[in-house]
């Protein structure tokens, strides 16, 4: 738990220079279909707006997040609470929520990864998902924050 805020705090911190997608980016595909999901982010690879990701943690369980946006310095995430003994195969995502910091596992509303840390994390997509206007509220005030709006 203390090494979760600690790299919060420390992403905080960091910032981004320049949010806003660049202007003549390609739309982003999702990685090929594969029956063992044992697809990882590579170097150059787009990460997928409205993508679920899972990650294997510490200790064994796996964690979900969702692609908010994409730039060539970050990659925004909405972190969740929920984690799961497995791969998740056949994720519902409606089930996905942000829990509370009393809990022992926390979501985050949004928070900027840089582009290079998102690509070294060995995640695994899920599938694509729509993104709704309540889940870009963070990263709408990030914008405005970082004079992007």
């Amino acid at each position: 738990m203390k090494k979760a805020l600690a790299i919060l705090i420390i992403l905080g911190a960091v910032g981004c220079p320049d949010s806003r997608p660049p202007a003549e980016s390609p739309p982003a595909k999702p990685p090929a279909a594969s029956p063992s999901l044992e697809r990882k982010t590579v170097p150059d690879a787009q990460p997928v707006v409205g993508g679920l990701y899972a990650s294997k943690g510490e200790d064994g369980s796996f964690s979900v997040v969702k692609v908010l946006a994409a730039d060539r310095f970050a990659v925004h995430l909405r972190s969740y609470a929920n984690r799961f003994d497995a791969l998740p195969t056949d994720l519902d995502a409606s089930t996905l929520t942000l829990g509370s910091i009393d809990d022992e596992h926390f979501g985050m509303g949004h928070f900027p990864l840089a582009r290079e840390a998102f690509e070294r994390e060995s995640y695994t997509f899920l599938k694509k998902t729509q993104l709704e206007e309540e889940e870009l509220e963070g990263y709408n005030l990030y914008l405005e924050a970082m004079g992007g709006r």
